[in-house]
Parts: C-alpha cells; structure tokens; sequence
C-alpha cells in the first residue's frame, strides 16, 4: 500500500515539473507595444477598424449599444448610443447630432425624441445629444476656449480673430470636441450624418453630394431645402471654412454629411415629426 502512494505521488511531482517546464508564450515586439500604447496610438494602428471593447460601454435603457468617444475641454463624457432595435447589419447607419453650438439646443430634444421612438426594424441610428457640452453649460455658441468646433476642422481651414463668434481656433483640429466627432466617423462608419443647427429654418446642401437626403428630408419635415450660400454667423470671411460637413465629404467618399438648420423655437409637434422623418429616412436609405 504504502509503495503503491509512493508510486502515485512520484508520478505527480513529474508532471508538475514537466508543465513547469514549458516555455512561456512570448509575445512579438508588435503586440507588446500595441499593449502598452496609448488609446490614440492604438486607435490609428487598427486603420479604422472598430476599437478595442473597453471603450464600449454596456448597454442602458435608452441604448443598444453606447461608446465612449472622448470628453470636453474640462472633463464632460461624449457619448455616441445606438438607439433601441437598431441593427448591426443594416445598410446605411445613419449618426445624427443634436448640438454642436451651445447655444442651439434644440436638435437635442429631436435626439430624445429618436430615442424614446426607437430605431424602425432593418435600420441603424446613432445620436450624440451634445457633441459642445461645457458649451451648453454656458450658453455659447463656443466651447470652453472660445473656439466654434465648426470651424475648426482640418478642412479648408484658415485662422480667424480670435474675438469673432466664429473663432476657427489656434490650429485645425486643436479642440478635443473636434477630435471626439472625427474619431466617431472612424468608429461607426454611418452612411449619413445629420447636423442640428438653428436658427434658419432650412436643410442646406451636402457639400459635395447629390441633393437626395436634403429632398427627401424636406418633403418629409415641410422644411425648405435651400443651400445656405455664405457665412450667417459674423465671420468676416463670408464663406464656411473648417467645418465638419466639408471635412466629412472631403475623407469619407460614402458618406453624406448634412446641415438641418432648425428655427430659433420649433414646435413640439414639429419636433415630432423630424424625428419621425429620421427614422424613416434611416430606414429608407440609401441617399
């Protein structure tokens, strides 16, 4: 008996050297660094590709799926949710953003709205409700620095005075809300991307693109389509520079970038009914 456990235990202390003994995996000199990158670093490694999960947060009741995509001048979250019973696999995602410019918050309650109505089956929304929160906070049209993130852009950008609404920042791309809305594109590669404004009460042109989206937007809102023709916020310059409409035709061929020009106090109802109008246009598509 006693030869027989000694037997067994001998047969035991053999196998746990042997394990002990494999090599250890060795990761490539790729990997580790990839590892040990910052998010940025990462982000541009994967050439587009959909980042790691831990910038995905978990679902809420609002959301299917919601993604951290970066943060204010001082701090305040961004987040892009994908409304409920949107799918993955539809054919044109469509992002709509309800505030750029802190002082036009309307476009805000058209998201809620989008969300609390839900995606149309087949059909994929996406919504940032605020893309300039400290801007909000403080009922400017600017961010924290004074900078117009639609003007901003690294896209037919020019430097403009600093004391003007319009203030195009110290470099393209310089403010981390302009970055936040690039990266996005990035992210959920939408096939359409449609931009509150206010206060003209009109659907302008997509730079760049076929009049379809801003037609069909029109007839289903009772919106005029009119293409905005120059600057209508003070710039001196009289034309649009750096904006994100320019920079998302001029880098993402299939996509069509869209301004929706709210008026200065929309209606509940007419709320509404853009909502709606999104949501069948999202199913609708392509435009």
């Amino acid at each position: 008996m006693k030869l027989r456990l000694f037997s067994g235990l001998l047969v035991c202390l053999v196998l746990v050297i042997a394990l002990m003994s494999q090599p250890t995996p060795v990761r490539s000199t790729e990997e580790t660094a990839e590892k040990n990158a910052p998010w940025s670093q990462v982000w541009t490694n994967l050439k587009g590709e959909q980042p790691p999960k831990e910038k995905v947060l978990n679902a809420t009741d609002e959301c299917r799926d919601q993604v951290d995509i970066g943060s204010s001048v001082e701090g305040r979250p961004i987040v892009a949710c994908q409304i409920l019973n949107s799918s993955d696999d539809a054919a044109s995602p469509l992002l709509v953003i309800g505030t750029m410019h802190g002082d036009e918050p309307a476009g805000k309650y058209v998201v809620k709205r989008l969300i609390a109505l839900k995606a149309i089956t087949g059909s994929s929304i996406w919504v940032i409700k605020d893309a300039n929160p400290d801007g909000s906070a403080r009922g400017t049209r600017q961010n924290k620095r004074g900078v117009d993130i639609n003007r901003n852009f690294p896209e037919s950008w020019e430097k403009t005075d600093a004391n003007t609404r319009t203030y195009s920042g110290k470099s393209a791309a310089s403010e981390p809300e302009t970055k936040n809305l690039m990266n996005v594109i990035n992210l959920i590669k939408p096939k359409r991307v449609i931009i509150f404004h206010q206060p003209y009460d009109q659907i302008d042109c997509s730079p760049n693109r076929p009049d379809d989206l801003s037609k069909a937007l029109a007839m289903l809102t009772d919106v005029k389509f009119e293409c905005i023709g120059g600057e209508m916020s003070g710039s001196p310059s009289n034309q649009f520079r750096g904006t994100y409409t320019m920079w998302i035709s001029k880098n993402f061929a299939d996509t069509t970038p869209l301004t929706f020009e709210l008026s200065s106090d929309p209606s509940s109802e007419k709320l509404d009914k853009i909502a709606q109008s999104l949501r069948m246009v999202a199913k609708n598509g392509p435009f």
